[in-house]
Formats: C-alpha cells, sequence, structure tokens
C-alpha cells in the first residue's frame, strides 16, 4: 500500500515539474503563439515573420516566349565596293555599331555610307572586290504567340515588356494573324532596341500587363491558402493567438493578391506553411505564364 501510494506521488510530481517547465519556456519565448483549434500551423511560429495588411497597387500578367526574328541573311545588309584592299580604307571594324548615315569606308574617288543602323559583321576580301555584311537593325522584330484569351484586349494599344537577362525593351504589335492555332494566334512585335543588343534568333521572355488596380488592400501570396473546398482562407494574430479567418480574393498578381472581403488595413498576419500558400500553387502560376 505505502509503494503504491510512493509511486503515485511520484508520477504527480513528475507531471507537475513537466507542467513547470512547459509553462517557463512559453513565457520565456516571444516567439511561442497559442495556435486556435482548427489551425494547422505548427508551433513554434516566429512572430517577426508578420505581414501588417495595407494598400497596394496590384498588377496582373501574363508571361509569353517571343524570338527575334528574321534569321539568316535576311537580317543582313551588304556594301559591295569594287576596289583593291590596298586602294580602301575602312572606317570601321567587324563588332561595331554604326548609325545611319556614317561613313564606313572610303575609296579614292567615293564614300560609303552605313543605310541604316547596323553592327559590322564581318569583311569579305579578295583581289578586287571587299564585302562588308552588316546587321541591319531595321531588319529585326519580335515573333510572338499569344493565348486566344487575351483576344479580348485592343491588343495594338498596349506595351509588350521583353526581357533578357537584365534588360527590358519597349515593344508593340506590328502585325497579328486572328487565324488561331491551338488556341494560339502569331504576332509581330516591333520594340525599341537603342543600345543594338538583340540579335536574330535569341529567345527572349514577353511579359504583357493585363489589368492593373491601385489602392487596394492586398496581401503577398504567401500568406494566403487555398482550401480543398475552394475557399481562402488566412491566420490574423490578435493578442498573440492566430485566428483562421475566410476571406475573398480579386486579382491575382505575381507576388500579391487582392483582397476584396474579410480583412482591414492594419490586420496582421502570419504565413502557413509555404507548400500550402498560394505562392506555390502550381495550377495558377503556370496559367499566369499564358503556358
Amino acid at each position: 500500500m505505502v509503494k503504491k501510494i510512493g509511486f503515485s506521488i511520484l508520477i504527480l510530481a513528475i507531471l507537475f515539474i513537466s507542467i513547470l517547465s512547459l509553462v517557463v519556456m512559453y513565457k520565456d519565448n516571444p516567439y511561442a503563439l497559442e495556435i486556435h483549434p482548427g489551425d494547422i500551423t505548427d508551433l513554434p511560429i516566429d512572430l517577426s515573420d508578420i505581414w501588417v495588411v495595407g494598400k497596394e497597387s496590384i498588377v496582373q500578367e501574363r508571361k509569353l516566349e517571343a524570338r527575334i526574328a528574321p534569321a539568316g541573311e535576311d537580317a543582313l545588309s551588304v556594301i559591295t565596293i569594287n576596289a583593291r584592299p590596298k586602294n580602301l580604307a575602312i572606317l570601321c571594324k567587324p563588332w561595331d555599331v554604326v548609325a545611319e548615315g556614317t561613313v564606313v569606308a572610303r575609296t579614292a574617288n567615293k564614300s560609303y555610307k552605313a543605310s541604316t543602323d547596323s553592327r559590322l559583321i564581318r569583311i569579305e576580301q579578295d583581289s578586287d572586290i571587299t564585302k562588308m555584311v552588316f546587321l541591319d537593325y531595321a531588319k529585326l522584330y519580335a515573333t510572338i504567340r499569344i493565348p486566344v484569351d487575351l483576344l479580348k484586349m485592343n491588343l495594338y494599344e498596349e506595351t509588350f515588356l521583353l526581357q533578357v537577362s537584365d534588360s527590358t525593351f519597349e515593344a508593340r504589335i506590328q502585325y497579328l494573324d486572328y487565324i488561331a492555332e491551338e488556341n494560339m494566334v502569331q504576332a509581330v512585335l516591333k520594340y525599341s532596341d537603342p543600345d543594338k543588343e538583340l540579335y536574330p534568333g535569341m529567345q527572349v521572355q514577353a511579359t504583357l500587363i493585363t489589368e492593373k488596380r491601385e489602392n487596394v488592400i492586398a496581401v503577398p501570396l504567401r500568406y494566403v491558402e487555398k482550401m480543398p473546398n475552394g475557399l481562402y482562407r488566412v491566420h490574423v494574430v490578435q493578442n498573440e493567438v492566430a485566428i483562421e479567418r475566410f476571406i475573398e480574393i480579386g486579382l491575382k498578381g505575381e507576388y500579391f493578391v487582392e483582397v476584396v472581403k474579410g480583412l482591414d488595413v492594419g490586420d496582421k498576419l502570419i504565413s502557413p506553411a509555404l507548400e500550402r500558400s498560394l505562392a506555390y500553387d502550381d495550377e495558377e502560376r503556370l496559367y499566369d505564364r499564358g503556358q
């Protein structure tokens, strides 16, 4: 009997010490956050990762692929000079960019000028003839395939942004073929390339802004979770407690989503596990890229 009483006292003591340790641990940990039943975020939560809801500009974009054309000889222009090399002065060297009207070669009787803005690609010489071969930038354009659902926009009025590495080029539609194949139409873009960075055959990313809203309540995609039933929810921090709240979303951009109902300016949010957030919604991201 005495052994049983002693054993019970020992168990109670262990439980008391365990509970006391947990209380001390959470009291001393400023990042510990109580989670209401139904919230599936794991403890502890880092309270330094809090988003304060404000108003933002939301831009919805479509990412498309474009190609610089034409390729081959169609992109070149040639100046042919009937003169022996010793009687000819070439005033630029391969890979030089020359402006329209620039004198590129001279003989005793004649000067030769570039007809358009161009880049000298190569020089071909034999005993009596010299050919100066230029990449003619006036002949270059971009080709692009556009999903048919974008034809509801007046695409001739829109600006496309072509991007290669850190460089961006503005482009407008010059020609649009309204005959669709595989729900895509072909278009030709004329772009501005003052520094002559683009070349025939290059693949470039084309971005088209399809919709924009200013000064709306918005939060980063990673703070919003799409539920299996199609609803969207966030976790709002109130008095160091995370409360589940369902919201109604509007325009979805690349990084932010508009919240049309359920949040106010100043609300504080914590993010769910990243793999459950809209930032990792593969289906939506594929749609946004126009694939």
